[in-house]
């Protein structure tokens, strides 16, 4: 293993690919990021010993067969059950092999030694790498060759197909095997098409040959598929076929002693090829994806403050309410209960409309309206209230859908928007504190009038008594009496109310009420639109790995320089 392996370069690009796994659209071109990555780490821990060349093929194309000819002795097992070959199969010199064992050469793999050959288990593991020491090969073995027998890239095994697609990945060379019988099987001419497009050295054996035409429609397909390697035909080993044989197994070997001659210079291209394709990648898929994503995400971000911001402006008018009108009214209602806790007249009024509220119940019993159905004026508020809820549920809402919209999300999610339960609950939570800052202020307007003012305020509650009760000792308690008498008198007591407070001080009292009623319900558009905008913080900083990106690949792309200058 190299002494100057970067681990921490390692370190910041794997952070900075994780970052982006957020991104659907990013996923595959990460997952390859991820993987060029894992194989580049392996090179830079043994950047020029040894150099890999891995046999690959279909099942039953015969490629342990080629290999215990070029090891010399039955070492990967060859017969007839499917897969054959279950796990990577690595043959080389002992030095060769003493290098694989260390661990950190391709360290997703347990490596095995198996001197004697290589025996496979019904179920071997995944991870189980076999490496099998060759000592008397037939021809010149390259001391820095490491060959390895893949398992079948189209085995009924899915972790046999990963780990023949994975030592193909790793290899500095290929050679791949194909029968007479199945050359013409999808699954080598998808494997041509993702292997061997990317300069490496490929030689491609045609094995068992009977027929010469085999062979011309081979090369035909391979013209056709833009593929442009030598083809090395293997005949079948009769007794017509030995000197044809022997004849393949020489260019074969010639093939392999030629690579050995330039095995470093072939490793440090197949390194650099490697970091250039994993440079392309995040220069020209993985930083634009995150470039749009993130531009988006801080567009989304301005729009939903705008948004807010106009929401914040004026809430009134997502919110049909009568305001002034209702907040006099309140003041005027409040401002008598105040006076009301002093009034001495307070239990002889009372005392004196008992027998007509009694009478007044029965009329109602006799209407079927029932006990403590509440009067006219309740009923009129308490739909004026739900008219309240439904006002505001239907404008928080409507902002939640445009603040979705902004986010870039199918519709209000949840979480992020209020609920209509939440919404009439947050309501009933202001009225009440609208109504206890009415008492408060009421309170504080009464207590600066001055004693002559107060004393008329009363007198004129008193009038009013008085002439609701000559009303009802008139009519017998009629029902909906005193609801004329009060409509009609309504407006003249107010007027009379009013006297005693100062113009002045009812438009302040007003204009304050209109503004804590404009916070009240700023605050539930403020909180909704900062659920998104939390949101979308959130979202921008899951990204924020991907601005070390670009860094860490150009720090790693200087060690690659320097490693294979």
């Amino acid at each position: 293993m190299t002494e100057s392996f970067p681990a921490t370069v390692f370190g910041r690009m794997r952070s900075a690919l994780a970052g982006l796994r957020a991104l659907p659209e990013a996923r595959d071109p990460v997952e390859e990021a991820e993987r060029s990555l894992a194989l580049l780490a392996d090179r830079f821990r043994h950047p020029h010993f040894p150099w890999l060349a891995a046999v690959c093929g279909p099942t039953g194309a015969g490629k342990s067969h080629l290999v215990n000819y070029l090891a010399g002795a039955p070492v990967s097992p060859s017969s007839y059950r499917r897969p054959s070959t279950a796990a990577p199969v690595i043959l080389g010199p002992a030095g060769v092999l003493e290098a694989l064992g260390t661990g950190d050469f391709m360290p997703k793999y347990q490596p095995l030694g198996a001197a004697g050959g290589v025996v496979f288990e019904d179920h071997s593991p995944a991870d189980r790498l076999y490496l099998v020491p060759v000592s008397r090969p037939p021809w010149a073995w390259p001391p820095d060759l490491a060959l390895v027998d893949t398992p079948d890239f189209d085995s009924v095994r899915l972790e046999n197909q990963a780990q023949a697609l994975d030592m193909a990945r790793r290899a500095d060379a290929l050679i791949l095997v194909a029968h007479q019988a199945k050359y013409a099987d999808q699954s080598t001419w998808d494997f041509l098409a993702a292997e061997a497009s990317d300069g490496r050295p490929l030689l491609l054996v045609l094995n068992r040959l009977s027929a010469e035409a085999a062979a011309d429609d081979f090369r035909a397909r391979l013209k056709a598929s833009g593929v442009e390697a030598p083809v090395l035909t293997w005949p079948e080993e009769t007794a017509e076929g030995r000197a044809a044989v022997a004849a393949a197994r020489r260019e074969l070997s010639a093939w392999l002693e030629t690579l050995g001659r330039e095995g470093r210079a072939l490793t440090a291209g197949n390194g650099r090829e490697l970091a250039a394709g994993l440079g392309r990648l995040v220069g020209e898929r993985l930083l634009p994806l995150w470039r749009a994503r993130e531009e988006s995400l801080r567009a989304a971000l301005a729009a939903v403050r705008q948004l807010t911001g106009q929401w914040l402006a004026e809430p009134r008018d997502k919110v049909s309410l009568n305001l002034p009108g209702e907040t006099r009214a309140s003041l005027l209602k409040s401002l008598g209960e105040v006076v009301s806790r002093s009034d001495l007249w307070a239990g002889p009024r009372r005392w004196l409309a008992l027998p007509f509220d009694l009478l007044r119940e029965g009329w109602d019993r006799l209407a079927g309206r029932g006990q403590g159905a509440g009067g006219p004026e309740k009923k009129l508020a308490d739909n004026l209230n739900e008219a309240g809820r439904e006002a505001l549920v239907g404008a928080v809402r409507s902002q939640a859908r445009a603040l979705a919209e902004l986010a870039g999300l199918p519709s209000p999610q949840a979480g992020l928007d209020f609920s209509p339960g939440e919404i009439r609950k947050l309501h009933d939570e202001l009225s009440a504190r609208l109504d206890q800052w009415l008492a408060e202020e009421s309170g504080s307007l009464l207590a600066g009038l001055p004693l002559g003012q107060k004393a008329a305020f009363y007198l004129v509650q008193f009038m009013h008594l008085g002439l609701v009760l000559g009303a009802q000792i008139q009519t017998g308690g009629l029902p909906g009496t005193e609801i004329l008498l009060g409509g009609a008198l309504g407006p003249v007591i107010s007027k009379l109310t009013g006297v005693f407070i100062s113009r002045e001080n009812l438009a302040a009292f007003e204009a304050r009420a209109a503004r804590r009623h404009r916070e009240e319900l700023a605050e539930i558009f403020r909180r909704q639109g900062r659920r998104y905008e939390d949101y979308l913080k959130h979202e921008l900083e899951g990204l924020s790995s991907g601005r070390e990106l670009e860094p860490a690949w150009r720090a790693l792309e200087k060690e690659a320089e320097r490693l294979w200058a």
